[in-house]
This record gives structure tokens, sequence and C-alpha cells, in this order.
């Protein structure tokens, strides 16, 4: 197993992105279980837009008899329109949701990766690469005086 490296660092969020996606995963359960009880109460067997519907058709057949009842049938249709859209929406987002346990142990590990970075070399991800930047860089400025030197030496021999 290789030991973590400030190079391994991308982003300054990558932790607290990490942070968020396993939370989701560790309580993916729970989400499914009360995405599929809601969309049961809007779509399912009690069908709550069923009757929401109907509220909506009753109210719209008796606006014409009274201007208050009109706006009370326009605010629950309009309700009947927002809650189908949501209702898709609930559907889409449980037919794409996927419990991913690997995927929660490659963030563990990853997490564990950071923190020993962070031990290591600074207590923030910006620290580790502020860090990592500064060495770098001195890297390349003894690299670049390790190549003028060598090219001096080099020259100094070719005239001897």
């Amino acid at each position: 197993m290789k030991s973590a490296r400030p190079a391994d660092l991308k982003k300054e969020d990558e932790e607290e992105q990490l942070l968020e996606e396993k939370r989701k995963l560790m309580n993916f359960e729970k989400v499914f279980q009360a995405l599929k009880i809601s969309y049961e109460a809007l779509n399912g067997e009690q069908k709550g837009l069923d009757y929401l519907r109907e509220a909506a058709g009753q109210l719209e057949s008796i606006q014409a008899l009274d201007k208050q009842l009109e706006t009370f049938s326009e605010s629950v249709s309009n309700c009947t329109y927002i809650l189908e859209e949501q209702a898709s929406s609930l559907r889409e987002y449980l037919e794409q949701m996927e419990y991913q346990p690997e995927r929660l142990n490659d963030i563990e590990l990853r997490l564990n990766d950071i923190h020993v970075l962070k031990r290591k070399y600074g207590q923030t991800i910006h620290d580790i690469l502020h860090y990592y930047r500064k060495i770098c860089k001195n890297a390349m400025m003894i690299s670049s005086i390790a190549i003028s030197d060598l090219t001096s030496s080099a020259k100094r021999l070719k005239k001897s």
C-alpha cells in the first residue's frame, strides 16, 4: 500500500465532498425508504394525488358560482400540478439511487489518506497544497541551480 502524498490532493474541497458522499451512503436505506413512502403516498395505493385531482375537479365545476371559489380552485389546481411534478421527480430520484458499499470503503480509505496528510503537512487541505507548492518551487530552484552548476563544470572540463 502506497503512502499518501500531498501531490495526490486535487481540490481544496475534496474532504467536504467525500464527507457528504459518505453521509449519503451511510444513510442510504433511511433516505430510500422515506422517498419510497412519500412516492407511494402520492401515487401508490392511497393515491393522495387522485384525491387532490378529485378536489380540484369538484372546485373547478363550481368556481363560476362564487368568485371566492375560483381562487380556491386555482390554488388547489396549482398545488396538484406542483405535487405531480414532485412525484415524478421522486420516482426518477428513486430509480437512480444505488447503494455502493465498495464506494463507501473507497471513501473511508481516501479520508484516512487525507487525515494522514493533515497530520504530516498541515491542518487543512489548503495548508497541505500550499506546502506542496512551496516544496515543488524549492525543488525546481534546486534543480535549476544544480543544472547550472553542472553546465558550468562541464564547460570548465571542456576547456581544460
